[in-house]
């Protein structure tokens, strides 16, 4: 039998494991249940791939991002790992075949979406198949007191019941000790059972400035901090002016949010990821599951809504351990804009059961029907058409989706499939009788191999231009040979989509609890009052974010601005500067001038001064590498 050590090797090619990995590794092995915190970026994925390859059966995941399941099924399969997914809006007939798979098949992975673990056809299928362990990605979802609980996770809890000795390995990279204690229990630990990397960030620098002129702000901080950035905002409006007006500054930029295309968003985020551009301009729709260690940058432009948030966010900075900054920008009007979307967020009651009365009318979907049916979703049209204030649709859909009346999915994209039914000697008797549809089953054929297989993933656009016919042609012809079951054809599912988790009632048979409404608006306001905290308060920015997250120290970081700031006041940094800022006055300077002109500076103290000095704005530094004075 291959040891973790082996499978890491032979699957990733990394010689060692990262910090914790090979004990939670030992103990998912063990059967145990266990809870890991390990901030974003910490290599989450491996405890749970490399004991699911070693031990005997499937390993079951559950995350709520459709994005990270789909990008981690398709990574585990360019390593011939065999791997599926289950989410919302599949075609029935596909979902039968993986879970059968599950079942007969040598399925190693099966990741699903937390709202398909209710369905009948999956409870039937998960008792029958060999489980080796669960895996709960972003457990901090089952708890209430998470700032991101989603009610389907609770189903979790239920299907262990099916399986009681299966150990459960749950993980997430931001969870308070009340969260902790709350995902234990809810999912049914036999004992506690924590283990925890250190939340702290050796390679990131925290940077928090308050500026009412944000936008000449970063442009410095562009100029003066290089390498790959994010900027987050939080509309799709500002995706799109910011990343223009970064491109006419000679920055390039590109915008990523949800309400984009499948394509229009592969292309960004491809660009981004081979440095053909820079910046990348995003609502919170951006990162999960993004491996880009080489991100220098991380830029709040707006507030984020919570601590949790910001970390996580933060956190895709410099994850190959070298220099890294995240810097968050605000103003008096971000705090009374923070406040205010709190209200924003919490719609009327009713305005929330007219919300789900009207979409119910916009699927066409009768009283009683629909349960775990999936509908296409314009959110504008449907705001526009049921005259609603878009953000009071969006605020509206959050508390269905809390209450497991409604999931969206914004980000939902699956590729047409196709598979023949019949034998070959079969098909060869239709095309005698179908002499018109034979051009298209030969291109089929000819374009795809192994359709007699398994489904395989087809492009109408493709198969149009090589026969030279209009792509309308081309769906109508498959569709009819889905038909006459000569092949079974899944159109392809784009744009965004709501999923009716239970059957439609009427608004007056809803119940929304007033009480738990009051109570997650309160603790919604605890947290933008606890950022607020952060923001404005003089202490080390390290000290603070780990003392949030229960990890008490009384060690500054010696990095951030605050600590920055309270170094520059020392006699000895002061004299530094000042003969810096001397130097830097008669004539832009490199580094290696700067240190060669300045006794006793070593270069980690100076870059901290010129990044002191750039983010005063009296510095910039130039395409070819030189610090030059501004005033």
């Amino acid at each position: 039998m291959s040891t973790p050590l082996e499978i890491l090797k032979s699957y990733w090619g990394y010689a060692t494991f990262r910090p914790l990995q090979e004990q939670i590794i030992d103990e998912v092995i063990d059967g145990q249940d266990v809870l890991v915190l390990m901030p974003t970026g910490g290599g989450k994925s491996i405890t749970y791939q490399v004991p699911g390859l070693l031990m005997e059966g499937i390993c079951l995941v559950v995350s709520p991002l459709i994005a990270l399941i789909k990008d981690q099924v398709h990574q585990l399969q360019a390593r011939n790992i065999n791997a599926e997914y289950l989410v919302s809006g599949m075609d029935y007939r596909e979902i039968d075949r993986i879970l059968d798979n599950c079942i007969y098949g040598k399925i190693k992975f099966l990741y699903v979406s937390p709202e398909r673990l209710k369905t009948e056809i999956f409870i039937e299928r998960f008792k029958q198949m060999n489980v080796s362990f669960i895996a709960v990605d972003e457990a901090h979802c089952i708890s209430q007191w998470g700032y991101d609980f989603r009610p389907a996770y609770i189903e979790i809890a239920e299907i262990r019941h099916f399986h009681p000795k299966v150990g459960i390995l749950a993980l997430t990279a931001t969870a308070t000790a009340e969260v902790v204690d709350d995902i234990q229990e809810k999912l049914l630990f036999l004992r506690k059972n924590v283990l925890h990397r250190s939340f702290y960030r050796e390679s990131l620098h925290y940077i928090v400035v308050k500026e009412e002129n944000k936008r000449e702000r970063l442009l410095r901080g562009l100029k003066s901090l290089l390498g790959s950035t994010i900027i987050y905002v939080k509309t799709r409006k500002s995706t799109r002016e910011i990343s223009e007006w970064l491109n006419k500054s000679g920055i390039s930029a590109a915008p990523y949010h949800a309400g984009l295309n499948s394509e229009v968003k592969d292309k960004a985020q491809q660009n981004w990821l081979e440095d053909k551009v820079r910046v990348m301009v995003a609502t919170n729709a951006f990162g999960m599951g993004i491996d880009k260690p080489n991100v220098r940058l991380v830029v709040h432009l707006d507030l984020p809504d919570s601590i949790e948030a910001y970390f996580q966010e933060a956190g895709r900075a410099g994850r190959d351990g070298l220099r890294a900054h995240a810097v968050l920008l605000y103003s008096d009007a971000d705090i009374r804009q923070l406040n205010e979307r709190i209200g924003w967020s919490f719609p009327p009651i009713d305005t929330i059961k007219n919300v789900y009365n009207d979409i119910g009318s916009y699927c066409q979907l009768a009283f009683g029907s629909g349960l775990n049916e999936t509908f296409p979703y314009d959110i504008s049209d449907f705001s526009q058409r049921y005259d609603f204030k878009l953000f009071d649709v969006y605020s509206s859909l959050r508390i269905l989706e809390r209450e497991g009346y409604l999931l969206l999915n914004e980000s939902l994209h699956q590729p047409s499939k196709a598979k023949f039914k019949v034998n070959q000697s079969d098909l060869y008797y239709f095309e005698v009788a179908n002499r018109r549809l034979e051009p298209i089953i030969k291109t089929l054929l000819r374009s795809y191999s192994g359709l007699f297989d398994d489904y395989r993933k087809i492009n109408e656009y493709l198969l149009a231009k090589r026969l030279r016919l209009p792509v309308e042609n081309i769906i109508d012809q498959l569709n009819y040979l889905d038909k006459v079951k000569l092949i079974e054809y899944l159109p392809a599912n784009q744009g965004p989509q709501i999923t009716w988790l239970i059957e439609r009632l009427p608004k007056t048979h809803m119940t929304i609890s007033y009480k738990t409404y009051g109570m997650l608006k309160e603790r919604q306001e605890k947290r933008a009052d606890q950022l607020i905290i952060y923001l404005e308060t003089d202490i080390c920015r390290n000290r603070q974010l780990l003392a949030y997250f229960g990890e008490a120290t009384s060690r500054d970081c010696g990095k951030c601005d605050v600590c920055l700031k309270n170094a520059m006041k020392g006699t000895e940094s002061k004299t530094m500067e000042i003969a810096m800022v001397d130097l830097l006055k008669k004539g832009p300077a490199t580094l290696q001038m700067i240190l060669s002109s300045v006794p006793r500076l070593k270069e980690d103290w100076a870059l901290e001064i010129l990044r002191y000095l750039a983010d005063e704005g009296v510095i910039v530094k130039t395409d070819d590498n030189l610090w030059k004075w501004i005033g």
